[in-house]
């Protein structure tokens, strides 16, 4: 290839980038140096420190967006639930108030089972083939409620008791027919009914017949 002449001449006032003395083309003039970003991704918005439970990028909140894990607590710094169990149970009136029949979903009947509660974060949701681990309270079933969300809540175990936290879910999650507030914790008391789904109720009880957070039967200190 053939090099084009040019002109070292300062650039003139017209600025057509022809020397007005010769009438060669103009040099480019050189690229100024650039300086390497010092900008941290963090600063730059691109996420934060990731979560200690699932390693998702933290936005800065006290919980997890993704998992609904509390930035402020290690997993093992409360330790286990002990004698703790989700009874699980089907409620024709959640059915029915829901409009699904009317969608030709059919209530699966009455149905309940238990499932021991053994760790400290115990997520609620469905089976997904995304998802690398299963929640600890697994609600695929059958008979499968399709309005539970494959990450729908999460249970916390903390120094005060249980806490709900809704993860986003798609409908939501309630508490006494109550809507909770998704990634805001509730504080749950005793005889409090978690409702999910379509017709999924959760109620949590303990060996001695206790449940939520009552005081006299759940605080360590009185162990």
């Amino acid at each position: 290839m053939t090099a084009v002449p040019t002109c070292t001449h300062p650039a003139g006032p017209d600025g057509s980038g022809c020397c007005p003395a010769c009438g060669l083309e103009l040099a480019a003039p050189a690229a100024a140096p650039t300086t390497p970003s010092t900008t941290s991704p963090t600063a730059a918005g691109g996420g934060g420190v990731p979560c200690r439970g699932c390693g998702a990028p933290r936005d800065g909140g006290r919980f997890c967006e993704a998992c609904g894990r509390p930035d402020d607590q290690d997993p093992s710094a409360t330790g286990p639930p002990t004698g703790w169990t989700a009874v699980v149970s089907s409620d024709r009136a959640r059915f029915l108030a829901s409009g699904a029949r009317d969608e030709g979903v059919e209530f699966p009947g009455d149905y309940e089972r238990r499932v021991e509660l053994t760790t400290s974060s115990t997520r609620i949701g469905r089976r997904s083939r995304r998802e690398p681990s299963l929640p600890e309270l697994d609600l695929t079933g059958p008979p499968t409620d399709p309005g539970i969300s494959r990450r729908h809540a999460r249970l916390l175990w903390e120094a005060h008791g249980w806490t709900l936290l809704d993860l986003g879910s798609s409908n939501g999650t309630d508490v006494n027919r109550e809507r909770v507030e998704p990634h805001r914790p509730k504080l749950l008391a005793s005889g409090d009914t978690i409702g999910l789904g379509l017709w999924t109720l959760v109620r949590l009880v303990r060996a001695d017949g206790g449940g939520g957070n009552d005081r006299e039967r759940i605080d360590r200190r009185d162990r």
